[in-house]
């Protein structure tokens, strides 16, 4: 058995420097550590993404996960324009494009500052959506997703996975495991 995920990342030159391939690269590392995986989880990985690339990339990998890290406001996800500055992509535009995968992905993971409002209105079409509150740090989303998708392999269920990526982030000593959220 296997689940695709689609990790879509910016980092715009603009914007403070997050560290989107430290994340990836740390999540594949980490996979490759359990020992008997139940799951085999499959990552594409996009970086520097445009608004304009979207539509692409969610077409070519039917991913039942679909993976955002980087910069986001309270008014919609941070993407890059065609010289690598920050766009802002509207929160209810993001929602909408989203909402269109029903059927194909099963799970959305907003991993990136003030996602809870995009979580909510993403939560009524997908079935599980993951968002945060607040800011959180690199370290704490790096430790989030790679603990995350390590106990999927494992053959954890997408709650059960949520709730040990957050243990784990608490073991760790981060303060910001309470600012994720898995809806509904």
């Amino acid at each position: 058995m296997a689940r695709s995920v689609l990790i879509l990342s910016a980092s715009p030159l603009n914007a403070g420097r997050v560290r989107v391939d430290a994340e990836y690269r740390d999540i594949k590392e980490k996979l490759q550590l359990i020992r008997r995986p139940k799951m085999k989880i499959d990552i594409s990985f996009e970086p520097a993404v445009r608004p304009g690339d979207l539509l692409t990339h969610l077409l070519n990998a039917e991913a039942e996960i679909l993976h955002f890290s980087g910069h986001a406001s309270k008014h919609g996800l941070i993407l890059e324009d065609s010289l690598g500055n920050s766009q802002l992509v509207d929160e209810q535009a993001i929602a909408n494009f989203v909402r269109q995968t029903k059927g194909v992905t099963e799970c959305v993971v907003l991993n990136a500052c003030f996602t809870r409002d995009l979580a909510q209105n993403v939560a009524d079409h997908i079935s599980v959506v993951i968002g945060c509150d607040s800011t959180i740090d690199d370290d704490d989303a790096i430790l989030f997703s790679r603990a995350f998708y390590q106990s999927l392999a494992a053959g954890k269920s997408y709650k059960e996975s949520f709730h040990l990526a957050i243990a784990d982030v608490e073991l760790n000593g981060y303060a910001s495991a309470a600012k994720y959220h898995i809806l509904p």
